[in-house]
């Protein structure tokens, strides 16, 4: 499902016993642990593209730090990428190439996975309600490639923003 045209409401992952389940309750497959596909997208380095509520974006610049703060920076939006979702911290799986590499934007308590999308006076966070995720596919010398969808809520305000499709190839920066 590439590019995940449709996003989950919630991709939170849960564990019972040896099976992985998205939210709509299927096993993730081996194939596509993250659910967000697993073929590198083809994108010019240093550029990143998504899809937020129907409207194409599409942005150059931003980048990687893999070390602290542990985030992806593509325009105004900012994704946390520290720990994934078995707490094993990305720059050591990055080291050692085990993609792909899930990151769930959850909002976690300790900080580890999250989403911040500014727009304006408005911004908009992932939390434990409205999460996604974020797929490290590949480094490719120093780019980080890779895939990301999520839902967010507005910080002050009942409003929210999907964001689907997403694609990145970021320098470090």
């Amino acid at each position: 499902m590439p590019g995940m045209s449709r996003l989950l409401l919630s991709l939170c992952v849960v564990t019972i016993g040896p099976v992985a389940l998205g939210a709509c309750g299927g096993p993730l497959g081996e194939d596509d642990p993250c659910g967000l596909g697993v073929e590198r997208p083809e994108l010019t380095a240093a550029s990143a593209r998504y899809n937020r509520d129907g409207q194409q974006i599409s942005t150059t610049g931003g980048g990687h730090k893999l070390e602290f703060p542990h985030d992806l920076v593509i325009g105004s939006l900012t994704m946390n990428i520290k720990q994934d979702r078995d707490r094993r911290l990305v720059t050591e799986l990055v080291e050692v190439s085990a993609f792909p590499i899930c990151v769930p934007l959850d909002g976690s308590e300790d900080g580890s996975g999250w989403a911040l999308l500014e727009d304006g006076e408005v911004s908009y966070s992932t939390t434990d309600q409205r999460t996604g995720m974020v797929a490290i596919l590949a480094l490719d010398g120093e780019s980080l490639i890779g895939r990301f969808a999520f839902e967010a809520e507005q910080n002050a305000g009942a409003g929210s923003t999907r964001v689907e499709d997403g694609i990145f190839n970021l320098l470090p920066r």
